[in-house]
């Protein structure tokens, strides 16, 4: 499993709905889902507490969103490596043809001589 489908199914096994910090707790719907520990002495510390609370809940909220970017972003992906190849077997055919052109304006040039020759041939 990737990190990705690692993290789907972690989603997709959480506590579903919107998440929101409520007195030190993180709830969804009312439904108790952690508890964010804030107590000490440093007030530092509980901030940085109630930060990651709330950074939980962003993630938890957002994580449709981030999960169908990063689907986008693979598919474009995708799309951008088959390009990418196309382009690369266009420049071969490109380059096919300029060698073709190449060739038979050599032999046009060729023919034009030849035939110069035998037509002034004809006329003397």
């Amino acid at each position: 499993m990737n990190d990705l489908e690692k993290l789907k199914k972690a989603f997709e096994t959480s506590t579903p709905g919107e998440w929101g910090v409520v007195r030190n707790n993180v709830l969804s719907d009312n439904y108790f889902v952690a508890e964010v520990l804030v107590e000490g002495d440093i007030k530092a510390m509980k901030n940085e507490r109630l930060s990651n609370a709330e950074f939980m809940v962003l993630a938890h909220n957002m994580m449709p969103e981030i999960l169908a970017d990063i689907e986008r972003s693979q598919v474009l992906s995708n799309e951008l490596h088959s390009a990418e190849h196309l382009i690369i077997q266009l420049k071969a055919e490109l380059q096919s043809s300029r060698k073709t052109k190449q060739t038979l304006q050599r032999e046009l040039k060729q023919m034009e001589k030849h035939s110069s020759f035998f037509l002034c041939g004809l006329t003397s």
